[in-house]
């Protein structure tokens, strides 16, 4: 766009550069013809922005193609992003229950949960990473607390 707009301002220049060199006999002509340069020179990227324009449009087709005989990836990828959203926020929810119940401040305690994935996803391990002054908290306690929410194994790291 910088050299389209340099070689527009070069080409108007050189215009007015003639235009006032010129004779006053050829003022008519050296306009007419000025004027015709300065069209070719405005005109000059409109090939390739419709070039452009045409291609953008042929990727739409072919993606909306690919959209009715492949709308299963959209499915699965959707499918995909609940589930992760959803082991998240299951992580998270669990962290903020630990640091009510068990008065921890935040961020001194993380979750992570192991999935197990049968017929329908459940956790299946729950590691429970202690930091800062959570350390000095009673990791039996918890660990019997999450084992009876969730009934799945837990167990204690310190970080």
């Amino acid at each position: 766009m910088q050299t389209y707009l340099l070689s527009l301002l070069g080409g108007a220049l050189a215009a007015a550069l003639v235009g006032i060199l010129a004779p006053e006999g050829a003022s008519r002509h050296i306009r007419l013809v000025s004027s015709l340069f300065l069209i070719c020179v405005l005109v000059a990227p409109l090939p390739k922005a419709i070039g452009s324009v045409s291609s953008w449009f042929e990727e739409l087709e072919e993606a909306a193609d690919a959209g009715e005989s492949g709308g299963g990836d959209y499915a699965a990828q959707l499918e995909a992003a609940m589930e992760s959203a959803s082991r998240s926020y299951f992580a998270q929810s669990l962290t903020q229950m630990l640091e009510q119940r068990f008065s921890i401040p935040a961020g001194e305690i993380r979750c992570t949960v192991r999935w197990q994935q049968d017929e329908e996803l459940r956790p299946e391990r729950v590691t429970l990473v202690l930091s800062g002054s959570a350390i000095w908290k009673n990791p039996v306690e918890m660990e019997e607390f999450v084992t009876g929410l969730l009934g799945c194994e837990c167990v204690t790291a310190i970080e």
